[in-house]
């Protein structure tokens, strides 16, 4: 029918409105409900409960969304880089690698509660904290950062490397899409000129060889002139939504959720092939640097599927939980292997 039609497209709109900020993972301007066969916007905090949705990270603060000015920009200040032991080593952690993280939101855990930062939502139950746990490994500083984009962590991160450190993980690539101007336009007009011509240059930036893999390039190489000796695993990002989330192949919204799905998983799998570029050519330039995968982890795990690693609503909207944080501690394990 007509009006059916009409509520699938409108429905696909929404989806794909949502799943763009997905991908740029440090902002959760909207929460989708989609697991019961419907959908839902509303407004949620972004990733700093303490911060306007305005004033969260994007790497060219003159853009930032409307009603927002340059002055309202992120500050540049510094992270915190809070060590897991202090300075208080004894010898036996003497004889461990000494381990820093970097990154965004996902690699500071939001998404796992029990948040030890206000701003920059580090959780015991991220990845970074799991992996403190394994022998040989002691986790010094953790310097990772909700809603942070490369350029921030060149700017605020690299503080927490030096000579001593043997090991850094780095979750990084997928703010710089963006996420703020998307949701200042797309949230309000998801059919407009405006918000067509914003998701067309978050998508531009994932061109093989692109701006994004020039970046990536860039961090990964200032952090290994910041930590020489160490071993770098730069991780991807996994797919946020199942199929069935949509209501593909069951009558629901058809051939539009299809061609989502699709665009979805092309554009997550443009995010994970620009990290695994920018490794290679880093690797070549003769950095220890690997590439931890997580997709095959969470594959059936998405929004929609019967066992979500996913969140679908709320403040840490379209951020693994618990679990999924620990997929992610098992692959950086298998990249060290």
């Amino acid at each position: 029918m007509t009006g059916g039609s009409g509520n699938g497209r409108g429905r696909a709109r929404t989806l794909v409105v949502a799943a763009v900020l997905a991908l740029c993972t440090g902002v959760g301007a909207v929460a989708v409900a989609v697991s019961d066969g419907s959908s839902s916007v509303a407004s949620v905090p972004g990733d700093s409960p303490t911060a306007s949705p305005s004033a969260q990270a994007t790497d060219d603060p003159s853009a930032v969304g409307a009603g927002a000015s340059a002055g309202e920009a992120r500050s540049t200040e510094p992270h915190p880089a809070p060590g897991a032991d202090g300075d208080s080593a004894d010898d036996s952690q003497r004889d461990t690698m000494a381990y820093v993280a970097l990154g965004d939101s996902y690699a500071s855990g939001q998404g796992a509660g029990d948040y030890s930062d206000g701003r920059c939502l580090r959780s015991s139950a991220g990845y970074p904290a799991l992996l403190d746990t394994e022998s040989g490994i002691r986790l010094v500083a953790d310097a990772s950062c909700s809603g942070d984009t490369t350029a921030d962590l060149l700017a605020e991160q690299l503080g927490a490397l030096s000579e001593d450190t043997r090991l850094v993980t780095v979750t990084i690539g997928a703010n710089d899409l963006g996420a703020i101007r998307v949701a200042a336009v797309c949230s309000v007009s998801p059919s407009s000129a405006d918000c067509r011509t914003m998701l067309t240059a978050a998508l531009t930036l994932l061109e093989p060889g692109g701006e994004l893999e020039q970046r990536l390039r860039t961090t990964f190489a200032r952090v290994r002139a910041e930590a020489p000796t160490a071993r770098i695993i730069a991780t991807g990002y996994p797919d946020l939504f199942e199929a069935s989330a949509f209501g593909t192949g069951s009558g629901g919204s058809g051939p539009d959720g299809e061609a989502l799905i699709t665009t979805l998983q092309g554009a997550t799998r443009s995010l994970n092939a620009g990290i695994q570029a920018a490794v290679l050519a880093e690797r070549r330039a003769g950095s220890d640097i690997a590439y931890a995968d997580v997709s095959e982890a969470f594959a059936g795990h998405g929004v929609g599927g019967s066992d979500e690693w996913i969140l679908s609503t709320g403040p840490d909207v379209f951020h693994p939980k618990a679990v999924g944080y620990v997929a992610y501690a098992d692959a950086v394990r298998a990249a060290l292997d």
